[in-house]
């Protein structure tokens, strides 16, 4: 759910012709001041727990058994391409892209609620990274912005649906393994189960 949201996000953010790219992370490599000039990067926020709750009153589903809150962060990354920029430009530049995220986090919350019931977002912390907070400090020259947040969906009862190998054990076979010694057979043959 979390990675369909992003690209919903993705697709909000090319709508209203801001350059922002978004990304599942967590991101392997450091964030190049070369190639970007605002970067999202949305994971699962392994630093927080997901929460579970009772099924709301609105949901009458009887296989819905509770309400599961996912943790989520998005980082953000932003500067000004003004040459020379000073952290003010680098900040308003990022406040432009914070506002729009957290518009756009909202409609899909408010587009996604026929297909999976309330998933209306709550953020529980917002705030600037400093220096010492992301490994990039050296090569990003921009800023960096934190927003924490869950992301409710339903818990169901339900089948398998993915693809996995099969389970099980083959039965009536048996290995054999012919040993010869400078093309001479041994006398005893060695069967393994």
């Amino acid at each position: 759910m979390i990675y369909a949201m992003t690209q919903a996000l993705q697709d909000k953010f090319y709508a209203k012709k801001f350059p922002t790219a978004f990304e599942y992370g967590p991101r392997r490599l450091h964030v190049d001041a070369q190639w970007l000039d605002h970067l999202v990067i949305v994971e699962r926020d392994r630093e927080a727990s997901d929460t579970l709750e009772p099924v709301n009153g609105a949901r009458n589903n009887p296989r819905c058994y509770c309400n599961r809150g996912q943790s989520v962060k998005a980082t953000i990354y932003a500067r000004s391409n003004l040459d020379g920029a000073r952290v003010n430009e680098h900040e308003a530049e990022c406040e432009q892209i914070v506002d729009a995220f957290i518009v756009a986090l909202f409609q899909w919350g408010t587009e996604s609620k026929a297909l999976l019931g309330d998933v209306t977002p709550t953020i529980s912390e917002r705030r600037y990274l400093k220096l010492s907070e992301f490994p990039e400090a050296e090569a990003w020259p921009g800023v960096v912005y934190l927003i924490r947040f869950r992301v409710m969906r339903g818990v169901y009862e339900r089948d398998y649906e993915g693809n996995a190998r099969p389970i099980g054990s083959a039965t009536g076979v048996a290995n054999e393994l012919d040993v010869q010694l400078n093309g001479v057979a041994p006398a005893e043959v060695v069967t393994f189960p």
